[in-house]
């Protein structure tokens, strides 16, 4: 894999094909997210490092393991939502023996990473789209990259949609869905930029 499809592969994963805006995968923490950037930033650095681990770990299981036994098509999705949550597990465990006086405020985002639907998206997209290790490990840490870029969008959003020039109707979530479908649409201008 060259230079180039590496880096158009992960503009599109980053832009184009963004995980909250193309894919609507990730919508817990988005509209979730706090007005401060700083608590955008550790969730979406998080599912980062999770998507990474994951798809560095299901590829090889699905491939040497699932595929040749024909066990794919009955126990995928059982092995994948496992293996995530236990990956998940893993990772809160090491950052706990790591960091052990760091505040609580990152190990609270774990319990809702575990189950984050962004993390198993993106390893059937990697299996589904016959994607190898090297594309799979760019998509999925492109793709978690993205997902950090939509989080701090929101959280800029969320800092000024708290105006009290609002409509009453338009207070919280239907602003919010507003300003994410207006972000999407932004993000679909990148569309055609590599060919």
């Amino acid at each position: 894999m060259d230079l180039l499809k590496i880096t158009s592969a992960s503009f599109a994963a980053i832009f184009i094909n963004n995980f909250v805006f193309s894919r609507f995968l990730g919508f817990c923490p988005f509209f979730t997210v706090s007005k401060k950037p700083y608590f955008a930033v550790i969730p979406g650095l998080a599912v980062t490092v999770l998507m990474t681990l994951t798809c560095a770990v299901l590829y090889p299981l699905n491939h040497y393991v699932l595929a040749p036994m024909i066990l794919e098509k009955y126990l995928q999705t059982a092995v994948f939502v496992f293996l995530a949550y236990l990956i998940t597990q893993a990772a809160q465990f090491a950052m706990k023996r790591i960091m052990p006086y760091s505040s609580g405020e990152i190990f609270s985002y774990f319990p809702l990473l575990s189950s984050n639907c962004a993390v198993l998206g993106a390893a059937f997209i990697i299996i589904n789209e016959n994607y190898n290790i090297i594309q799979g490990l760019v998509f999925s840490f492109s793709s978690g990259i993205g997902l950090t870029l939509a989080l701090l969008m929101m959280s800029s959003v969320k800092e000024r949609i708290d105006s009290p020039h609002i409509p009453a109707a338009f207070k919280d979530l239907p602003i919010s869905l507003i300003s994410a479908a207006l972000m999407a649409l932004s993000m679909y201008g990148f569309t055609g930029i590599f060919k």
